[in-house]
């Protein structure tokens, strides 16, 4: 029989070792050596526009704000990539019109290994009704025929992500639905007015329900974000 003290110490490092394997990792997901780098570059400049989601990290639930320092963008920023964050909380593509945001893109646009210009908007537009489906697909056009197009530019129309919304099913104003918000960003890139980066693959259920993907099943937490910043990696990397 081992003496109490050494069966009390093992006992709490076996609890430990269970709690760090069943909690949240530590947002360094997609970093391992083994992981296989494209050849393609990456550009020199990566715009950034989106809604709270892009803005901030939520640890949990109850986090009284959102962590800046552990975003796609700050991550994307580690790898080389000059990055320009002008995703606000509440951005939708009915203010993105109505406030003139491609100003921010045109401004700090540009650079000899090329931009990046990742548009991840729509969730605010369906769940707070800022935009029927039919506005929002002439709000985009018209956002996007604002972008001064430079030399080595790419623009990647992202869809929002899957979330707790496609799995309450509620109903926004027409009855529609967050994917028929998708479909738009769809059908735009299919016309040829941007690249198309359909997420609906990035997340399934179990990832919006785990606690730690999203906690709150909408914005990303620190392991969601080290996710979606290698996704997007792979998305932009190119000939710039």
């Amino acid at each position: 029989m081992l003496p109490l003290m050494w069966r009390g110490i093992i006992a709490v490092t076996w609890l430990v070792g269970v709690m760090f394997v069943s909690g949240c990792g530590d947002g360094s997901a997609g970093e391992s050596e083994d992981t296989p780098q494209p050849l393609e570059q990456l550009p020199g400049v990566l715009i950034m526009v989106g809604d709270s989601i892009m803005a901030g990290c939520a640890d949990s639930v109850g986090q009284p704000r959102a962590d800046y320092t552990r975003t796609t963008a700050h991550l994307v920023a580690r790898q080389g990539v000059r990055v320009v964050n002008l995703s606000r909380s509440g951005n939708s593509m009915w203010n993105a019109v109505s406030q003139r945001a491609e100003g921010g893109i045109n401004f700090t646009q540009g650079g000899k290994d090329g931009t990046a210009v990742w548009i991840m908007l729509g969730v605010n537009d369906f769940a707070y009704r800022l935009s029927t489906v039919a506005q929002f697909r002439e709000r985009y056009l018209t956002f996007l025929g604002r972008i001064e197009p430079t030399p080595a530019q790419k623009i990647f129309c992202v869809t929002p992500l899957m979330s707790g919304f496609d799995y309450r099913q509620p109903e926004a104003i027409e009855s529609a639905t967050l994917e028929d918000y998708r479909q738009v960003v769809r059908d735009i890139a299919g016309a040829g007015h941007c690249a198309l980066v359909d997420t609906s693959g990035w997340f399934d259920a179990a990832d919006v329900h785990d606690g730690c993907s999203m906690p709150d099943t909408l914005h990303l937490g620190a392991d969601g974000h080290a996710r979606y910043a290698q996704k997007l990696l792979e998305q932009i990397r190119g000939d710039y």
